[in-house]
């Protein structure tokens, strides 16, 4: 299966503030622009940073998917209920 999100794509964007490139997102009660280690002084490297964190959430969500399909896999025999949850899971 393929995921439809794309690592473009998740809860991690971008923000400058005070001349520094700062990954948003990141639930640091507030913080994370005052955080030495979540500040660029380029855009392109906050962009990489975000990409990778996206696409880690992403790989996430795709097996926890796939978790919940083959449980309702397991579970074959009840009367048809479990066959449509695991089209629903899997976005069939």
């Amino acid at each position: 299966m393929t995921d439809d999100k794309g690592a473009s794509e998740g809860p991690y964007g971008i923000k400058n503030s005070n001349h520094w490139w700062h990954v948003d997102g990141l639930g640091m009660d507030g913080k994370a622009e005052e955080n030495r280690l979540n500040q660029w002084a380029y855009k392109m490297g906050a962009e990489w940073w975000a990409s990778k964190l996206n696409a880690a959430h992403a790989a996430g969500r795709k097996a926890e998917r796939e978790r919940c399909a083959d449980i309702a896999r397991q579970h074959f025999s009840c009367e048809g209920i479990a066959q449509d949850i695991e089209k629903k899971i899997m976005g069939g």
